[in-house]
C-alpha cells in the first residue's frame, strides 16, 4: 500500500490542485488561480524528484498540458464576452483570441517537437541497414519462411506429454 501511495502521490498532488485551480479560477481572480497552478507544478516537481519518480517525458506533458488548460481558461474568460441584445448573443475579442492562440503555439510547440523526435529515432533505429522502411513482397515471403523453417506445430501427442516448449 505505501509503494501504490509512493508511486501515485505526485500525481494526486496534481490532479487536486488542477481542481483547486478551476474553483478558484470560478470563485476568485484570475491571478490568484495561476499563482495557485504555479504552486502546484513545483510542488509536483518537487515531490516527483524527492519520491523519485521523476521523469522528463512526464514533466513535459504535465507543464504543456498544464499551459494548454490555461490558454483554453483564458479563452473564455478573455476571447468570449456575453452581449445583452439580443438575449444568448456572444462577441469575440480579437486581443483575448490572440493571446490564448499565442499560449496554445507555445504549450502546444514542445509536445510536437519531443514526439517527433522519438518518431524519427526510431526510425532512424529500426532502418540502420540499406533496406527500405516498407517491406516488399520478397521480405514478407522471406520472413515467412525463416519462421516455418524454425518452428513446427506441436501434435496432440506432444501437447498431451507436456514436452514441448511454450512461447
Amino acid at each position: 500500500m505505501l509503494i501504490n501511495l509512493k508511486n501515485h502521490l505526485h500525481w494526486a498532488i496534481y490532479g487536486t490542485g488542477l481542481f483547486l485551480y478551476f474553483y478558484l479560477l470560478i470563485q476568485s481572480s484570475v491571478v490568484f488561480s495561476l499563482i495557485w497552478l504555479l504552486f502546484i507544478l513545483y510542488l509536483w516537481l518537487l515531490t516527483s524528484i524527492i519520491l523519485e519518480q521523476y521523469c522528463f517525458k512526464s514533466t513535459l506533458y504535465v507543464f504543456c498540458w498544464s499551459g494548454i488548460v490555461v490558454a483554453i481558461s483564458l479563452f473564455f474568460i478573455y476571447g468570449v464576452e456575453q452581449v445583452p441584445l439580443p438575449v444568448g448573443a456572444v462577441l469575440f475579442n480579437e486581443e483575448g483570441i490572440l493571446l490564448t492562440l499565442l499560449l496554445l503555439f507555445v504549450f502546444s510547440v514542445p509536445l510536437l517537437v519531443y514526439n517527433n523526435q522519438n518518431i524519427t529515432a526510431t526510425a532512424f533505429v529500426k532502418n540502420t541497414t540499406n533496406k527500405p522502411l516498407k517491406p516488399t513482397k520478397t521480405d514478407l515471403s522471406q520472413e515467412a519462411s525463416v519462421v516455418s523453417e524454425e518452428w513446427e506445430e506441436a501434435s496432440l501427442e506432444d501437447l498431451e506429454s507436456g514436452s514441448y516448449e511454450p512461447v
